[in-house]
């Protein structure tokens, strides 16, 4: 109990985010395949994987896991013998594990070839990775530095102009009081 407990706690510590990329069920012919286009940027890249499980019916089946570059799996789809697999294996009901190496447009394919039936397949999968997955955008950071040179740039012309207000109220004041003393009839 405790070990399944520590088991989900670091497991929990070690992902930073995640989304869903498929929760189906359906159908897969004979020779034929279902596909799952995603795509994992620079920030998501760090221990990123597709993780859940699946359910395959009849239950003795297994079916090929593929992960492509999407120039691969278009190659792939047209038959070309030149083709790089991130990763290949044969999986059958249960927990599935597919490690992302990098970043970019990738296809997970769920292929039913070299089987003798149909398989009817209920997927419930999800990325996931410890990366931050958030984009660092210099454009950010560069409006708030303009923005705050345009505060502090109003404020500087705010306080000058209160400055110049009060200088020339003080100047005035001082002239009316010079007025007043030289217009005043000396006493006798």
């Amino acid at each position: 109990m405790i070990t399944a407990i520590s088991a989900t706690l670091l497991s929990l510590s070690l992902t930073s985010g995640s989304f869903g990329m498929l929760s189906d069920s359906f159908d897969i012919p004979v020779g034929d395949y279902r596909y799952v286009l995603f795509g994992l940027n620079e920030t998501q890249q760090e221990s990123a994987r597709v993780e859940g499980t699946l359910s395959i019916l009849p239950d003795t089946l297994e079916l090929e896991i593929l992960l492509f570059h999407i120039d691969d799996f278009n190659r792939w789809t047209r038959g070309g013998v030149e083709v790089e697999t991130l990763f290949v294996a044969r999986a059958g009901s249960g927990p599935l594990t597919v490690p992302v190496p990098g970043f970019g447009d990738l296809v997970l394919v769920l292929s039913n070839r070299g089987n003798w039936q149909s398989a009817a397949v209920e997927a419930e999968l999800s990325l996931a990775f410890a990366g931050s997955g958030v984009r660092y955008n210099p454009l950010v950071d560069a409006s708030k530095i303009v923005l705050g040179m345009m505060a502090a740039a109003v404020l500087i012309v705010v306080a000058i102009g209160a400055w110049v207000t009060v200088r020339k109220r003080n100047r005035r004041r001082r002239l009316r009081a010079a007025r007043k003393v030289d217009s005043t009839p000396p006493q006798a």
